[in-house]
């Protein structure tokens, strides 16, 4: 199978942060798997310019640079051998897979660790282990809440699964800096993102609106009248496709 040289979508980044969150990130990730850990946070790479990830209070989608300012320490880009044709070849899919959790809110690491349940929340590392499982690609069998440190090492210690493709990422950055106007487009695919994930999930609510009115007016009419009469329409209302970014569903 032939390598792409870039960033494919699927491709995971792991990062640092720096300061003091830094260092209790990586005690308690050490606290709870007894490995020391070299990264603070991971990310799922959705193309050249963007990722989507688990930080602060939600799940959202973000631009190569901007995450690369937040976590300005050191960084590496893993991917998995499925990934190397399936996210080039089926990118969308891929993309809409890491997609569906946009908006999940983001739960704290000192809760991810204490073994809360997560209840239609997630974390970084653990986001990136849904995606994954979403495309019907197992990963990390052992850690059923993985930590960014069960990344890390992903590449050395299951070179079969997992391959470093830092230098290719720093390809894809080359391209950036000789091309600025890839990052203006993909600030606005990342608003346009946001957007279209509100609109289809407001469509979907008034599509289930207008369906539960048509059925009360039914039942109405059949007490008045012994049947429906004209209220329902002639033709089903059709279900909202993307049903992927409804994310109480993924809980």
């Amino acid at each position: 199978m032939r390598d792409f040289k870039g960033p494919v979508p699927g491709d995971v980044l792991l990062l640092n942060s720096a300061g003091k969150y830094e260092l209790r990130n990586k005690t308690l990730q050490f606290l709870r798997s007894g490995r020391r850990p070299r990264f603070t946070h991971v990310a799922f790479c959705t193309g050249l310019c963007t990722l989507i990830h688990a930080d602060g209070h939600t799940v959202d989608v973000i631009t190569v640079d901007d995450l690369l300012r937040d976590y300005p320490g050191s960084w590496r880009a893993i991917r998995h051998v499925e990934m190397n044709y399936f996210g080039r070849h089926n990118a969308m899919m891929v993309i809409k897979q890491a997609q569906h959790y946009l908006a999940m809110p983001y739960t704290r690491l000192f809760s991810f660790v204490r073994g809360q349940q997560l209840e239609g929340e997630t974390f970084c590392s653990y986001l990136i282990k849904q995606v994954f499982a979403d495309l019907k690609v197992p990963i990390l069998p052992k850690s059923k809440k993985p930590l960014p440190v069960h990344f890390q090492w992903l590449p050395e210690h299951d070179p079969e699964h997992w391959r470093d493709v830092t230098d290719e990422h720093l390809i894809g950055h080359d391209v950036l800096k000789k091309h600025p106007d890839m990052k203006v487009r993909a600030v606005e695919m990342c608003g346009v993102v946001r957007g279209t994930r509100k609109i289809t999930l407001e469509n979907n609510q008034m599509n289930e609106l207008m369906t539960q009115h048509f059925k009360t007016m039914d039942e109405l009419d059949r007490k008045i009248f012994g049947s429906p009469i004209s209220s329902q329409p002639t033709v089903p209302l059709a279900k909202m496709p993307m049903e992927y970014w409804d994310t109480k569903e993924k809980q």
